[in-house]
């Protein structure tokens, strides 16, 4: 939920380095947990919820590929450190108005660094679309102008990386941050549900092989949920908004605290399970796959002044990872990506 500036900004859970990498490592015992893509064997997961004494555990066997375990890391740091399949740039440095720095003019050495680390790892990429220059919209969190110009980049990117030294640089494409956070958009849904459209096109042109996310939705306040809501029922040119993406995005932040006690995993399965209701609602078909494009804990808030989050033990972030991942994947999620 930060915006992407120059300026640094608190880390979300005002973690050490040290607890960074128990993190890190939490991750690669979560990876054994579920299984990776067959012919491995299943795993057994054992799933709790909340209260539930060990007795009444069930028993649940779970699939799901590496590209599972996402993470957001543009300082390189945990390749090497932990197994992960999946990446997701944002945050760093790769929005659109970082990368076309006059129009037409594009600036790819970042971006070139970031997917051949991903390359050189295995790890898929996920890369977010968002933020307009300024020489195409009054401010980077409106749809420019003449939406000719977002199709371009769509297009000049997407060329650029689907075959990159004979390999896939980048696996996916989200249409935008956060739709219902002002942070990030301040244009309306059907602005944002054409731009859905604008991203579906040029992927079906230039890299059929390539797979369009929906813009992600913050899910824990009620106008998140009702932003949520307004985009899931937008049509474009007569055709329901889900025609044009091939996964569903949610942040799935939970409150820092819920009546004295820290936000944690089961809360974050809980918002998921309201997005599941608001999109039956809205006529999205149940298989559509769902990414959890972001996630962490201890944040009271998103908004610019308020990012410094509360203190969590070293103790409780390794465990916030390891269930917020073994319950992600029971819950049916396609991706998760830990913000780090």
């Amino acid at each position: 939920m930060r915006t992407p500036t120059a300026a640094p900004r608190p880390p979300r859970t005002g973690a050490r380095t040290g607890t960074r990498i128990r993190a890190l490592a939490a991750l690669a015992a979560a990876a054994t947990l579920v299984t990776l893509a067959a012919p491995a064997p299943a795993a057994v997961v054992h799933l709790a919820s909340a209260g539930e004494r060990r007795a009444s555990t069930t028993t649940q066997v779970v699939r799901v590929p590496s590209a599972y375990f996402g993470i957001h890391d543009g300082s390189l740091q945990s390749y090497g450190r932990a197994s992960f399949g999946s990446i997701r740039l944002w945050d760093v440095g790769v929005t659109w108005r970082d990368i076309e720095t006059a129009p037409g003019v594009y600036d790819w050495s970042r971006l070139d660094t970031q997917v051949a680390a991903a390359q050189a790892h295995g790890v898929q990429v996920t890369l977010v679309l968002a933020m307009t220059p300024s020489f195409y919209a009054a401010a980077p969190t409106l749809p420019p102008t003449d939406l000719s110009h977002y199709a371009d980049y769509v297009r000049a990117v997407m060329t650029r990386y689907r075959d990159v030294n004979g390999q896939r640089g980048i696996a996916a494409y989200q249409v935008w941050n956060e739709g219902n956070i002002s942070t990030f958009w301040t244009g309306d849904m059907g602005q944002l549900a054409q731009l859905t459209k604008v991203v579906h096109d040029a992927r079906d042109a230039v890299d059929p092989g390539a797979t369009v996310v929906a813009p992600s939705f913050a899910m824990r306040m009620k106008y998140e949920t009702d932003g949520f809501s307004a985009f899931q029922s937008q049509q474009v040119d007569g055709v329901p908004v889900w025609h044009y993406y091939d996964a569903n995005a949610l942040s799935l932040y939970p409150m820092a605290t819920y009546g004295g006690r820290p936000g944690g995993p089961e809360d974050a399965m809980a918002l998921l399970a309201s997005a599941h209701s608001l999109l039956a609602r809205a006529g999205v078909p149940a298989a559509l796959p769902v990414w959890g494009t972001e996630i962490n804990y201890g944040l009271p808030s998103g908004a610019p002044g308020q990012l410094t989050a509360t203190p969590i033990s070293d103790a409780r972030q390794v465990a916030n990872v390891l269930r917020t991942y073994v319950l992600g994947a029971a819950r049916g999620l396609s991706r998760l990506f830990w913000y780090r």
